[in-house]
């Protein structure tokens, strides 16, 4: 058997040689998003996957954390394609995101591409898109959403193949993250990644995956990656103060910490009348968060309730009733 030369075989490296992972694992955000991860940002319509991939956007472009708490461990560019938003409201978005999170919109190096439509299944457009990706060389895309991406049929395994595989492709010669937002199936059962609309082969692909589904009055984010540990699910919610708009984590308030609930109840029963959250909280004194997990176990239980204009005391219910 002749020897083949080096010209006519694939790529060999001695394993010892490979790139090394410094301090473990590689993180783009901490705990959230791999460096050089493909992957997902999945959920029904309207469960604040378009929010979630802004907020990720913002953080990794500032260096701030995201969501308030995961710090970004590779700040860069980020570069951003929203097809069902106009580019009024995807500036909106950004701008009361940044001014949550203490960030100058001006110096925020987040670029927006305005293209009306962008199909990966068109040679053309491949061509621009990664001529675009070439020029800005972003450390962070997001692409929102998967479906107005292609003309391909989503349950062909073969079809959807070669638009991951063009990903891939761009993923590795720019050295670039993509977050690809998604919509689940009406399933209510299996791991969040199988409820992904379409072949199997979308939520086997990832890199790491954010899921989003509703759970009461507040969302549940899963986080999953293929080679780092996945965090315990927990909640966010869409919060407005002061007339900014942006998500927020809903920390778990035991349920043996009556007091908070206790101080609500008292507070409504003696207002009379509606309260919004703003002044429920600044009446009280207490985190945004805890009062949000307080209001809605309350609301759950029947002892508050919830109109257009605020909080209420329910028919006279206490925590002991249940």
């Amino acid at each position: 058997m002749d020897v083949m030369n080096e010209a006519s075989c694939l790529p060999v490296s001695p394993v010892g040689s490979l790139e090394d992972q410094e301090g473990g694992h590689n993180w783009l955000i901490r705990s959230l998003w791999l460096r050089r991860a493909v992957g997902f940002c999945g959920g029904p319509p309207k469960s604040r996957k378009s929010w979630l991939g802004l907020e990720a956007a913002v953080a990794i472009a500032s260096g701030k954390p995201c969501l308030g708490r995961f710090p970004v461990e590779d700040c860069g560019p980020a570069l951003v394609f929203m097809a069902e938003d106009s580019t009024a409201e995807v500036r909106e978005r950004v701008r009361q995101i940044c001014i949550r999170r203490s960030i100058d919109i001006n110096e925020l190096d987040l670029n927006v591409i305005t293209a009306s439509s962008l199909r990966l299944d068109n040679p053309e457009q491949r061509r621009l898109f990664v001529a675009t990706i070439d020029r800005f060389k972003p450390k962070f895309l997001l692409l929102d959403p998967l479906i107005r991406l292609h003309n391909f049929d989503e349950n062909s395994a073969r079809e959807m193949s070669a638009l991951l595989g063009f990903l891939r492709q761009v993923q590795r010669e720019f050295d670039v993250s993509i977050m690809i937002t998604h919509h689940a199936n009406k399933k209510t059962h299996g791991r969040p990644g199988e409820r992904l609309r379409g072949s199997g082969d979308l939520y086997a692909f990832a890199d790491s995956a954010l899921y989003v589904f509703p759970n009461g009055g507040s969302f549940e984010l899963t986080v999953e990656h293929r080679a780092a540990p996945s965090l315990d699910p927990f909640q966010i919610e869409l919060s407005t103060e002061d007339g900014q708009t942006c998500l927020e984590i809903i920390d778990a308030v035991s349920h043996s910490d009556t007091d908070i609930n206790q101080r609500v109840i008292e507070l409504l029963r003696r207002s009379g009348k509606p309260m919004t959250r703003t002044l429920i909280r600044s009446q009280l004194g207490v985190q945004n968060q805890r009062l949000s997990i307080c209001l809605n176990r309350l609301l759950d239980a029947g002892i508050v309730s919830r109109s257009s204009d605020g909080w209420s005391c329910g028919m006279g219910k206490t925590l002991f009733d249940h």
